[in-house]
């Protein structure tokens, strides 16, 4: 990855994360997974930036964590869940998100640009 789309995906990743968290409750790994699946590979985010990310929300109080098993004799994991502050935020930043797609879209390429 270089380093123009390295420092594009920080100013992203909160989002990302809030994103994924309106639609289910995910623990740290799973959300590495998800972002990792759902772009094909295009977005990586490691555990290492992940779990701050995940702290720093739930300080926000955009988030909140409650530690689990998932199954009977697996260990523990802290699952996190959009709190209303953190559903208010994804709204307002997908919002801006699509104004920057469309926006880009018509600077950079039109159309084409926002294929996937």
């Amino acid at each position: 990855m270089g380093a123009g789309k390295t420092e594009f995906l920080k100013g992203c990743t909160e989002t990302i994360v809030l994103s994924l968290l309106a639609q289910r409750e995910m623990y740290g790994y799973e959300l590495v997974e998800e972002i990792r699946a759902r772009s094909k590979g295009a977005l990586v985010i490691a555990q290492g930036t992940v779990y701050p990310l995940l702290y720093s929300l739930e300080r926000k109080g955009l988030v909140r964590g409650r530690d689990a098993r998932a199954a009977a004799g697996t260990r523990r994991r802290r699952y996190y869940a959009l709190t209303r502050a953190g559903a208010a935020a994804v709204q307002d930043r997908v919002e801006v998100w699509r104004g920057l797609v469309l926006a880009m879209s018509r600077l950079v390429g039109g159309p084409a640009f926002v294929r996937g």
